[in-house]
This record gives structure tokens, C-alpha cells and sequence, in this order.
């Protein structure tokens, strides 16, 4: 059986693997002033509890942020298991990670761990996020080479995400390191440059959204467009609405809003396509709303409700089975609902 030793800033966490199956695991302090010595009655300790014979142990691998502790935790486990510990490093898994070695031997043990068991488990491309004291954000590319790193160190990652069609990846930030928090927008073109970066104070930013050189920045007092191109910018007020949906037409981007105190269940709609601003009412009891086919959907169980997008009479339309909800929409004519453990496939009727 394998040990597997991950040495954290705060916490060490040790496991116990049977081939692939992990089959106990614990979870104690860091102490920085461990010797050898307390580190292998420690040892003993966890395993005499859960009854796992120290001699079955013919493996052990070590990831470890506190290189203080590094050679003790070598001689605990030789000591204990007559066993040599594999030290996780750029120069032992290297070879694994496609990546200049004079960077990669700038990274921790805990984010080389990353980047080699994610690349071995899911192949490449890849995108690695590691949830530490700061979260860090990697990138491998198709040739399993790691092309970024992005670091939120002054804050927390809130989301992030790629835009399709494009090699272009999002992080959303929340900086609270200051007088008062800062969302943060970063758009990255890994493994060139930072495209662009924005930032206020005055709101949160909870989604972004692109359609060719324009940025659509969702907060909750306004939608921020702006420029990646030139200094282009402008705003439309939206305090007391929430995004729920967005279309990317030829020329322009098209925004489904409805009011936040309504819930999942609003009938209240907004439509924001550039400078123009379109309120609609939809029928009640529609939990799924989308746009699509020049109109917004709304579907509550057996029947699917629409309006124009411009405004106008409400229609239905029966479907042959009751749908729980909107899985994705494939296109702007079709939609994946979940119906009854089944996954159906609809096409919207025509305008």
C-alpha cells in the first residue's frame, strides 16, 4: 500500500492507498517543529487507530510546502516502513509536465502535484485550480504544456471560465485586502498577455460575457460595456434585476434580465439589446427561461410559454411529456430539457 503525504502552510493530510482506492485518510496540524521522531509516533498513532499495519506499507510520496519538514518526514517514513519517500518536485514529476524547467522549478510541490495528476487523469488541454492559502489557476494547452499561471493573491477567485470560439479565459476576483472590496476582471490569452482588466468598487461583478471585441460586465448596479480594442465604454443601469439568459447575435449582444426579488419564478423581463431596453411579461410558474428563435421561453412542466423579444402576445406550446428543466440550449432552435431520468431534445416552433 501507498502513503500519500500532503503538507500543507496549516494542515497535513495523510492517506492510505490500496492500488487506486484511497482507504483511510487523516487530517492533523502542521507543526514546523516536528522532529523525526514525532512525526513517525504520530504516524503510528493514526494508523494503530483505524488498524492498518505499518507493514503493509511499501510506498510512500511526499508533496510539501514546508520544506523544513521535508527531510524529517523522510526519516519518520524510512524508520517506520523500511521505505525511500518520493519528494514531489519539478526535477521528480518534471518530466510528466511539458514546460520550461526554469519556471516550473519555481513552483510549489502541491501545484507540480497538480499539474501532473491532472494532466495524467483528464490528458490535456487542462485547466488546474488549486483552492490554497491563494488560489492559483494553470493552464496546459493541447501539447500538455503549461503556457499559464494565474495567481489571485490580493483576494478570492469567484469564477472564471473560457470563451467559446475564442482562446480566451476569464477570471473574476474579489479583492477585500483594501478599505473597502474591489471586483476584479482579468481577461487572459494564456501563454501570451493580460488582453485587459477591470475593476470597481462601486458594485459587485458576478458574470461576464463577450461578443467580438466587446465585454458585457454584469454587476449588480449596472451592465458595463467595454472596448478590448479602444477606450470605448458605456453603461446601462440594472439595480434590482438579475442576468438569466444572453443571445450573441450577428452584430450585437442581447441580454434576459429579470427582477431579483421575484426569484427563479419572475414573470417581470427585461431585455437589453445595446441601447435599447424592452420590458415584457411572461406567464407564471416558469422556472427556465431563455432566448431563442427572436423570442424568450419560459417552460413550466408540460408547456412551453414564449413572447417576441420586441413584445407582444404570450404563447404555449404542449410538449408530449412533463420536463423538470432546461438542461442546455444547443442553438438558438433547439433545447436539451430533463424529463423524468431522461433527456429529450426540443425544437422551438418558429417564429
Amino acid at each position: 500500500m501507498l502513503l500519500a503525504i500532503d503538507v500543507g502552510n496549516t494542515q497535513t493530510v495523510l492517506g492510505v492507498y490500496d492500488g487506486n482506492r484511497l482507504v483511510h485518510m487523516w487530517r492533523v496540524a502542521t507543526n514546523v517543529d516536528h522532529t523525526s521522531d514525532e512525526l513517525r509516533i504520530k504516524l503510528h498513532v493514526l494508523m494503530s487507530a483505524e488498524g492498518v499495519d505499518p507493514h503493509c506499507i511499501d510506498g510512500a510520496i511526499l508533496a510539501s510546502v514546508v520544506p523544513a519538514l521535508t527531510h524529517n518526514w523522510e526519516k519518520a517514513c524510512h524508520r517506520s516502513f523500511g521505505v525511500q519517500l518520493l519528494v514531489i518536485s519539478a526535477k521528480t514529476v518534471g518530466h510528466l509536465i511539458n514546460m520550461d524547467q526554469e519556471k516550473f522549478a519555481e513552483l510549489g510541490a502541491d501545484r507540480v502535484a497538480d499539474a501532473a495528476a491532472a494532466k495524467c487523469l483528464y490528458g490535456s488541454p487542462v485547466i488546474v485550480v488549486d483552492f490554497g492559502t491563494a488560489t492559483n489557476i494553470e493552464i496546459i494547452d493541447k501539447t500538455g504544456k503549461s503556457v499559464e499561471v494565474i495567481q489571485a493573491e490580493n483576494g478570492a477567485v469567484m469564477d472564471y471560465g473560457m470563451y467559446f470560439g475564442s482562446d480566451l479565459m476569464w477570471v473574476l476576483m474579489l479583492d477585500d485586502t483594501g478599505i473597502e472590496p474591489r471586483s476584479q476582471l482579468n481577461i487572459h490569452q494564456p501563454g501570451k498577455l493580460l488582453i485587459a482588466g477591470y475593476s470597481t468598487s462601486s458594485q459587485l461583478y458576478y458574470k461576464p460575457l463577450m461578443h467580438g471585441s466587446q465585454v458585457y460586465i454584469c454587476g449588480t448596479r449596472t451592465i458595463d460595456v467595454r472596448s478590448t480594442s479602444d477606450a470605448t465604454a458605456s453603461s446601462v443601469q440594472v439595480y434590482g434585476w438579475t442576468l438569466r439568459d444572453s443571445y450573441a447575435g450577428a452584430e450585437q449582444m442581447s441580454l434576459l434580465l429579470t427582477l431579483s426579488e421575484q426569484g427563479k419564478d419572475a414573470t417581470a423581463l427585461r431585455v437589453i439589446t445595446g441601447a435599447k431596453v424592452t420590458d415584457l411579461r411572461m406567464h407564471a410558474g416558469c422556472t427556465d427561461l431563455m432566448m431563442g428563435n427572436g423570442r424568450v421561453w419560459g417552460l413550466a412542466g408540460q408547456t412551453l410559454y414564449s413572447v417576441p423579444v420586441s413584445g407582444g402576445k404570450t404563447q404555449s406550446y404542449s410538449l408530449p411529456y412533463a420536463a423538470d428543466g432546461v438542461l442546455l440550449r444547443v442553438n438558438e432552435n433547439q433545447l436539451l430539457l430533463s424529463a423524468q431520468g431522461e433527456v429529450r431534445l426540443v425544437t422551438l416552433p418558429a417564429k
